[in-house]
């Protein structure tokens, strides 16, 4: 009788860390220089954070900043894990413009500006988020619209200047945008 009580506590525990999800994986980028980290979280503390250069954040490194201030933007998705680090969902952590657009394509945008720190706010726009209300659902648009204006300037080979290019841009599709709560 005592191996079956403890059999049927080790069957139980078993199960319990298969079904359990502590663990966590939360993938982010900077939206100014790229860089990817990945933050390990158990039982929603974090456990270790790795980070991941690329081409665009070793280049924003040497041309534009040494260092910064990272602004950390969640990706759309990350992972919770049981305790024998099989996936057991995946959870939305909302969905940003800047997630959009490649760290190689950022590092190419950023080589069209004059000066390119004039592009950081531009990219920040991209990876903020925004309450759930008309003013927020308005800059949501404005920044999925100004991330498709960037795709299309890098497609037509960046003719102008970003500013030039907006302005045209956001003029031809002003028709897709709702009403700007904010009379801006």
């Amino acid at each position: 009788m005592r191996h079956a009580c403890w059999a049927i506590i080790a069957v139980a525990i078993g199960v319990a860390c298969w079904i359990a999800t502590p663990i966590a994986e939360e993938p982010s980028t900077c939206a100014y220089c790229r860089l990817g980290k990945t933050d390990l979280r158990a039982f929603g503390v974090k456990v270790r954070s790795t980070l991941h250069e690329n081409e665009c954040s070793r280049w924003y490194a040497a041309h534009v900043e040494r260092s910064h201030e990272h602004l950390w933007t969640l990706k759309t998705h990350g992972a919770a894990m049981n305790l024998f680090g099989v996936t057991r969902g995946m959870p939305n952590y909302g969905f940003r413009a800047i997630n959009l657009i490649s760290p190689d394509a950022q590092k190419r945008v950023y080589e069209k500006f004059k000066d390119p720190r004039d592009a950081k706010e531009l990219f920040e726009s991209l990876a903020r988020k925004h309450a759930n209300t008309p003013e927020g659902e308005y800059q949501w648009m404005l920044a999925f619209l100004k991330m498709w204006a960037i795709r299309e300037w890098e497609r037509d080979g960046f003719p102008g200047t970003w500013d030039e290019w907006w302005s045209h841009y956001y003029e031809k599709n002003r028709e897709v945008m709702p009403g700007n709560p904010s009379g801006a």
